[in-house]
Order: structure tokens, then C-alpha cells, then sequence
């Protein structure tokens, strides 16, 4: 499990939002979702804060390139 959001908004410098991200369980807690702005990126629940950064940059990468 992850340290904390705190820790999850210093991971992701850089994102812009990135100081305004939540985090929210979904699927009887089997799946964090995170949410900066419009974006969601959605991991296992033992990921770490690089896989949420990763999952983060993939979603920014797949909006850039108009993929759904």
C-alpha cells in the first residue's frame, strides 16, 4: 500500500494538477482510481507511486494522440 497522497502528489511533479489529485476505491477496493482534473488513471491496489505516475503519463500520452 502506498505511503499516502502526499506521497502520490510528489511523485507526480510536473503533471499539471498534480497538487490536486484524489484517489477513490473501486471495485470492492481491488482498484485505486486517481484523479487529477478530467484524467483518471486507475491502478491494482499495491501499485506503487511510480506505477501512478506511469498510469498517469500513459492517460496524458493516450489524450495527446486523441486515443480512447
Amino acid at each position: 500500500m502506498i505511503a499516502g497522497i502526499a506521497s502520490v502528489r510528489e511523485a507526480l511533479q510536473g503533471i499539471p494538477g498534480a497538487e490536486t489529485c484524489l484517489m477513490r476505491y473501486e471495485d470492492g477496493g481491488a482498484v485505486q482510481a486517481f484523479i487529477i482534473g478530467d484524467m483518471t488513471a486507475r491502478v491494482g491496489a499495491s501499485a506503487t507511486v511510480g506505477d501512478i505516475r506511469a498510469a498517469f503519463l500513459a492517460e496524458i500520452a493516450k489524450n495527446a494522440g486523441g486515443g480512447s
